[in-house]
C-alpha cells in the first residue's frame, strides 16, 4: 500500500471533508433550479454557491444531524445481520429495508434542503399556501 494504514485513513478523511464541503455549498442547486431560478442549473449553481458561503459549516452540521440517524440505522442493521448474509431470505429482507431507508433518507434530506433554500431567501411561500 503506497500510503500505508494511516495514510489511507487520512486520504479518506480528506476526501470526505472535500465532498461534504461541496455538498454544503452546492446542496441547494436543485431547489434553486427547480423552483424559481431563471437560467436553470447554471443560475442554481451560482445562487447556491453565493448564498451558502456564510453558513456552509452550519449547513453541513445540520445536514449531518438530519441524515445521520437514517443512514446510521440502515448501516447498523446491515452490520448487525452481515454474518447471516448467506441466507437468501435475510438478503432479500435487507435489500427491501435498504431501498425503504434510501427512500426515507432522500425524502427527509430533500425536505431539509428545500426548507434551507427557503430560509436563505429562495422562493417565498405564496399567500394562502397556494403555488403561483
Amino acid at each position: 500500500n503506497l500510503l500505508g494504514g494511516n495514510g489511507t485513513v487520512l486520504l479518506v478523511v480528506l476526501t470526505v471533508l472535500v465532498v461534504v464541503f461541496f455538498l454544503g455549498r452546492l446542496g441547494l442547486v436543485l431547489p434553486a433550479a427547480a423552483v424559481d431560478r431563471d437560467g436553470g442549473f447554471g443560475a442554481g449553481f451560482r445562487w447556491s454557491w453565493s448564498n451558502t458561503g456564510p453558513v456552509v459549516w452550519h449547513l453541513i452540521g445540520a445536514y449531518i444531524l438530519v441524515a445521520a440517524p437514517i443512514y446510521g440505522l440502515n448501516w447498523g442493521v446491515f452490520f448487525t445481520v452481515a454474518d447471516t448474509m448467506e441466507n437468501l431470505n435475510v438478503r432479500g429482507m435487507l435489500a427491501v429495508f435498504d431501498v425503504a431507508m434510501q427512500f426515507v433518507g432522500t425524502a427527509v434530506v430533500t425536505v431539509f434542503l428545500s426548507l434551507v433554500y427557503r430560509h436563505l431567501g429562495g422562493m417565498a411561500p405564496a399567500p394562502g399556501g397556494a403555488q403561483s
